[in-house]
């Protein structure tokens, strides 16, 4: 029987919660955190920074695609192509200690390359606890907010013909790491292997911190070549409270985008989280 949950988030997400209350206790920050926080983290507010909020989100996506879709055990993916993208740009950068964000403004510049598609994805968060010089990115650290989507309505073909002057042109998609090592429109054609994976991962809760690392190599002639490289591990104590500050001044319904065909599906599934 095809599964009408998200297959693992649930337990995913139990394991962040544990991790961000661990944090409330020993974070050499966690004196930024109130007793609210504390009751917010454990609750079922439908709030960005609450990892209960991602599961009934997920899993109310989830069954809002199976239904649009008609997905069953024999049919497990849509039978359309649907692609995974991740448009990211350095104009969506803040400071870790941002007062204020608005996500709105983020998702209007991520979206300006999907026109004509239907998509549905939420907004997601990646620390940068350290930037080495040479990036498009002048700070050394900073939360970068980007998109994680499922969008369908194109061959593959015609799609990879509109991703490649978006990675291409300047003006689309600055990654951080410059062109061509760094790319800002990130995509790949779902399967039935990954389509619950990508599911998952769209849905979580923050859970790793980001680091560019630099080296410098000399070529055969002498010249200095700077390599930039990204490596990434698990949010440390109070990595995890930087973001649960930043998260939770955003309502949940807030993270989740959509165009064509998604902005019905979207709308149903929120309907259906909103119901008691």
């Amino acid at each position: 029987m095809f599964p009408n949950i998200v297959p693992g988030l649930r337990s995913q997400e139990k394991v962040t919660r544990k991790a961000l209350c661990h944090a409330f206790d020993v974070a050499r920050n966690r004196h930024q955190i109130t007793l609210s926080d504390r009751s917010l983290a454990r609750s079922r507010e439908l709030n960005a920074a609450v990892p209960y909020a991602r599961v009934e989100l997920g899993n109310s996506l989830w069954r809002e695609f199976l239904a649009h879709f008609a997905l069953s055990e024999f049919q497990p993916i849509p039978s359309v192509p649907l692609f995974y993208v991740t448009p990211v740009d350095i104009g969506c950068m803040t400071a870790l200690d941002a007062p204020q964000v608005y996500v709105g403004e983020f998702v209007r510049q991520l979206r300006r390359g999907l026109r004509g598609l239907s998509y549905v994805g939420i907004v997601d968060v990646s620390l940068y606890a350290n930037i080495s010089p040479g990036t498009n990115f002048a700070d050394r650290s900073a939360v970068n907010w980007h998109l994680h989507l499922f969008a369908w309505g194109e061959t593959r073909e015609v799609f990879k013909a509109r991703a490649k002057p978006l990675n291409d042109e300047i003006e689309n998609y600055r990654p951080i790491i410059p062109r061509p090592a760094g790319i800002g429109f990130h995509w790949q054609e779902v399967t039935e292997e990954n389509y619950s994976r990508r599911f998952r991962y769209m849905c979580k809760t923050p859970r790793k911190a980001y680091r560019i690392g630099r080296t410098e190599t000399m070529d055969a002639k002498g010249c200095k070549i700077i390599n930039l490289k990204q490596g990434k591990s698990l949010l440390r104590p109070g990595q995890r409270i930087t973001l649960f500050n930043l998260l939770k001044q955003c309502p949940l319904e807030q993270l989740v985008v959509a165009g064509g065909e998604g902005v019905a599906l979207r709308r149903r599934a929120l309907r259906s989280l909103a119901r008691p």
